[in-house]
């Protein structure tokens, strides 16, 4: 009887990939049926090799059982293909019969006597071992036959050159290294945004019911107004248009059983001071994620990470509105992952910088910056906080960033397991924030050395940065910081600038 239950659920994840590689749409009743059947199908097997084994052998239903075990190296690849971090089903299905068939074809030829309980649970560890190994390669490998860096076409060139000419640079500000003054704005925020005005800062804040909604709060009132909390779903990383007019944020409401990790980007009108007068439109539809949406200099376009089979792409499209929807064309990519994953952070007003951090997001970022008409690319360092740690001035000429240390384990995984472990966070809702402690503000031209901001040690030391935020006439800072007891605040910080 035990060798049988061993069989059975060996085999239902041979049942549940081989559902998915048939019908990527399946829903739960289809997956449960489909794992049943496949359970079936390795007791059946089983039962028949342990008779042709016994038929001239001892023990045929212990070398039938080993052989079953087999079944186990594919539930790694169920859950990669779950969470969407690798190939189609099919790959993995394929590997995982083949794998099964070798094994029930060995078993008939091994003279070896049959393994003990405890054989039976190290051989059951190995599979698992063997199949979360497999999952990591293959996804792996998957993602970085994307391609990797990628080169702005011609069309994203000539755009950068075009909006850098008429943009009108400002006076470069001469600012001490010292604020002037600190102060706290609210208990409870991250990913800090301020309005092209400057009078307004837009935050991820926790709503009544604790899920993360867009917040608006008005610096001169010091008054916050939930902006979402009317809307399902969790709401992140908001974004305003250069205008002022809306923003746009990401959203888990369309995630599903089957699609778990899925965000879609949504825009929301910003006119009003107590809420928008309609609701959000949603700007993307996949089942995957599609996130980290800003608008581009122009105001008339959007970019964003797409991230497709643990493949992540930065890409770019122009928003069109009509009957009341929305939609993006011209979708160009601007930048691929390859294994690792990235993020886009913002784009300076003249087209010429374009910020990117790489990285799994369980720690530090790499940050980067890439100038869209020269392909060239500039180091930001390899401690970029949590959030959106990167911002420019009003011409694009100034650029202040956040940095952090890290202080668990987990944030000295590889950059390249980034297609695997970058979703993690946002799966279990946590904030990478709390991976890190201490935070450090830079300053500076662009194109020149950034100097750091002699924060006080109160705080320096409070937390990491989830975020940051420049006021167009780079006097001001906006942050975000998140204490490791899950504690945050927003930061105000004054410059003596001339």
């Amino acid at each position: 009887m035990i060798w049988r239950l061993w069989a059975f659920v060996s085999g239902t994840p041979l049942g549940i990939l081989a559902l998915w590689a048939l019908m990527p749409r399946a829903g739960r009743r289809e997956v449960v049926l489909a794992a049943l059947v496949g359970g079936a199908a390795m007791v059946a097997l089983t039962h028949v090799a342990a008779l042709r084994r016994e038929a001239h052998a001892p023990d045929g239903a212990g070398h039938a059982m080993r052989a079953a075990t087999a079944g186990w190296l594919a539930w790694p690849a169920v859950w990669a293909v779950r969470f969407e971090i690798g190939p189609p089903a099919w790959v993995f299905a394929g590997i995982a019969v083949a794998w099964v068939g070798f094994a029930f074809w060995r078993q008939t030829r091994t003279v070896a006597p049959s393994l003990s309980p405890l054989g039976h649970l190290g051989r059951w560890g190995l599979e698992i071992a063997l199949g979360t190994a497999l999952a990591l390669l293959v996804g792996g490998s998957w993602a970085a036959a994307d391609g990797g860096v990628l080169e702005p076409d011609e069309r994203v060139r000539a755009a950068a050159w075009d909006i850098d000419s008429r943009v009108p640079l400002g006076q470069e500000p001469v600012c001490s290294t010292t604020p002037t003054s600190v102060r706290v704005l609210a208990s409870r925020g991250t990913s800090p945004q301020l309005s092209p005005d400057g009078r307004v800062v837009w935050v991820e804040a926790a709503g009544p019911d604790g899920r993360a909604q867009v917040t608006r709060v008005d610096l001169e009132t010091d008054t916050s107004v939930c902006w979402t909390c009317g809307e399902p779903g969790q709401n992140r990383h908001p974004r305003p248009h250069p205008g002022g007019a809306a923003l746009l944020f990401d959203t888990d409401r369309y995630a599903t059983w089957r699609h778990p990790g899925v965000t879609e980007v949504m825009v929301v009108d910003t006119r009003g001071e107590s809420g928008p007068a309609h609701p959000a439109r949603r700007v993307t539809y996949r089942d995957d994620i599609d996130a980290d949406a800003f608008y581009d200099p122009t105001g008339s376009g959007m970019v964003w990470v797409r991230a497709e089979n643990g493949r992540a792409t930065v890409r770019r499209a122009a928003i069109q509105t009509g009957h009341g929807g929305v939609q993006l064309t011209g979708e160009t990519d601007l930048h691929r992952a390859s294994a690792g994953w990235v993020v886009p952070l913002a784009w300076s007003a003249d087209g010429r910088a374009l910020a990117l951090a790489h990285g799994h997001g369980l720690g530090p970022r790499r940050g980067e910056l890439l100038d869209p008409a020269t392909g060239e690319r500039r180091s930001l360092g390899n401690h970029l906080g949590a959030g959106i740690p990167v911002a420019f001035s009003r011409d694009g000429s100034w650029l202040a960033l956040a940095e952090t240390s890290t202080i668990r384990a987990a944030a000295l995984l590889p950059e390249a397991l980034g297609f695997a472990v970058a979703r993690l966070p946002r799966l279990a809702g946590r904030d990478p924030a709390r991976l890190m402690e201490g935070t450090l503000l830079r300053m500076g031209p662009r194109d020149g050395e950034l100097t750091a901001i002699a924060l006080p040690p109160g705080v320096e030391a409070w937390g990491a940065p989830s975020g940051l935020t420049l006021s167009p006439d780079a006097r001001t800072l906006v942050f975000a910081q998140r204490a490791r007891n899950g504690e945050e605040r927003l930061v105000w910080l004054g410059l003596d600038c001339h």
